[in-house]
């Protein structure tokens, strides 16, 4: 970011008090700007949540109110006991923004009537991805039914990307998980390949180190 200028190309934003959870999505720290007619952002927000009841479902979600309205990524997780701290990072690319104040928000809340979860670090950070020679990026707001249970054989997302140089290119992706019908014997695994290979060239760390997505215990978690 050292060539890049803050609140022009690039936003951020946290807050670190710690807070109860109420039943309504509360807003834990925002970034608002306006940015170039036409452009992409990079948004992207993590927060720390302490569990208090292990029945209760903690929830963590980007809200954008500007060219696109959205409440998407959302993730949804209650603790397996109530000495865990969760790391939560979300992000989304929003793409084609107006000219108008665009603000995007860390919200947090409990699923339930009676909240009892805290979380004590939050932040939002916006980057414009025009500032970048090239990039590309795709987003899927939908649901892929029934995941194989063939390693890897079904594919959530796909992009392309045409570098105009020979170099580096940073690579990463998201995904969110739920299961209707809980089975404790069930993990998720996922893997990102460049051209259906593991990266860097040689090695296959993407398959042999892919680790499994924290097993949801119940079907209203997504992770």
């Amino acid at each position: 970011l050292s060539q890049l200028t803050e609140n022009t190309d690039w936003y951020f934003s946290e807050t670190t008090p710690d807070t109860a959870h109420t039943t309504t999505m509360a807003t834990n720290t925002s970034v608002s700007f306006t940015p170039p007619a036409g452009s992409d952002w990079l948004v992207m927000g993590t927060n720390h949540v302490l569990i208090d009841a292990t029945n209760i479902n903690a929830e963590f979600r980007i809200n954008a109110a500007g060219t696109v309205t959205s409440t998407t990524p959302l993730l949804s997780q209650e603790g397996k006991d109530t000495t865990d701290a969760l790391v939560w990072t979300i992000a989304r690319v929003y793409e084609n923004l107006g000219a108008i104040t665009q603000t995007f928000s860390a919200q947090v809340r409990d699923d339930t009537a009676t909240a009892a979860n805290n979380s004590d670090y939050a932040n939002i950070f916006a980057l414009n991805l025009e500032k970048f020679r090239v990039h590309s990026q795709a987003f899927t707001d939908a649901t892929t039914a029934n995941l194989s249970n063939t390693a890897y054989a079904t594919n959530v997302q796909t992009l392309a990307i045409q570098p105009q140089f020979t170099g580096d290119v940073f690579v990463f992706g998201t995904h969110a998980t739920t299961q209707t019908v809980v089975a404790t014997t069930e993990d998720v695994k996922s893997r990102l390949q460049i051209d259906n290979v593991d990266q860097p060239a040689g090695g296959t760390e993407q398959t042999t180190a892919s680790y499994n997505i924290n097993r949801p215990s119940d079907a209203t978690n997504r992770m």
